[in-house]
């Protein structure tokens, strides 16, 4: 009896543990700006994986508002997001035109995950209906505690490459009216849509100064030994036209001859 009951035991580890979903798709930025009644809100997502994710397959992003158990109905997101991109999803399109001078890539319309007021709790979710990234804590609102951003904003912080379905304080960067981070902030010089300071960071860069591409995304490239890298030849040519050949011209004259007449 009690071997079976360390078995139920260890499945019942084994299927909480490959329940937990990792998605490289996850937030990086919430926003309620001090004047959000004319600048809109928005959440921001960002892929840090290698190919392009289809939202539009069942992906959706969910609130719970102040210190309700119980979520809103899940907001279906549409589009696609690219390997390295991001993907904006407000509740204004057109204050959130005039305000960042951007087009947001989805507008859900006020009420729901885009529209929060600083105190709600937000979980993206994948296409199987699982939690695969999360801010705050359902059923306890955020006034006061390490998930506010009422007034300001939580923005991912430098080196999360995917997203948790716990809820990590460490993981944010909160800026709100209580005194948080920086304090209240201001559309549109407090947010900056479309970019995140963890991106650089989790990219796979070239950082070798002496590379082609030194400073773009993927692996470092070199060019031919004894050219540059536009392809220019900087060592010598022998006499076959070769750079750095070792052709040479023989006693009579003749490239690559072996000196007999």
């Amino acid at each position: 009896m009690f071997g079976g009951i360390m078995k139920n035991s260890l499945l019942t580890f084994i299927s909480i543990l490959f329940s937990i979903t990792f998605s490289a798709v996850f937030m990086t930025e919430l926003t309620d700006p001090q004047n959000s009644s004319t600048a809109g809100r928005y959440v921001e997502l960002y892929n840090n994986g290698n190919s392009t994710v289809n939202l539009g397959d069942g992906w959706a992003i969910q609130r719970w508002t102040n210190a309700s158990v119980d979520p809103q109905s899940p907001r279906s997101l549409t589009g696609s997001i690219t390997a390295g991109s991001f993907y904006i999803i407000c509740n204004d399109a057109d204050e959130f035109a005039t305000t960042y001078e951007l087009t947001c890539d989805q507008d859900i319309g006020g009420g729901g995950a885009a529209d929060s007021n600083g105190d709600d709790n937000i979980a993206l979710i994948d296409p199987t209906g699982t939690i695969v990234d999360m801010f705050g804590v359902p059923g306890e609102d955020g006034t006061g505690t390490g998930h506010e951003f009422e007034d300001g904003r939580a923005e991912r912080s430098v080196g999360v490459t995917q997203g948790n379905p716990v809820w990590d304080e460490t993981e944010w960067n909160i800026d709100n009216d209580s005194g948080g981070g920086d304090g209240n902030q201001y559309a549109p010089e407090g947010f900056d849509p479309g970019a995140w300071i963890g991106a650089s960071s989790n990219s796979d860069t070239c950082e070798d100064d002496s590379a082609c591409n030194t400073g773009a995304e993927g692996d470092c490239e070199y060019p031919e030994v004894g050219y540059d890298c536009d392809g220019n030849c900087i060592g010598e040519l022998d006499c076959a036209g070769v750079c750095g050949g070792n052709t040479t011209v023989d006693e009579c004259g003749e490239c690559g001859g072996d000196n007999s007449s």
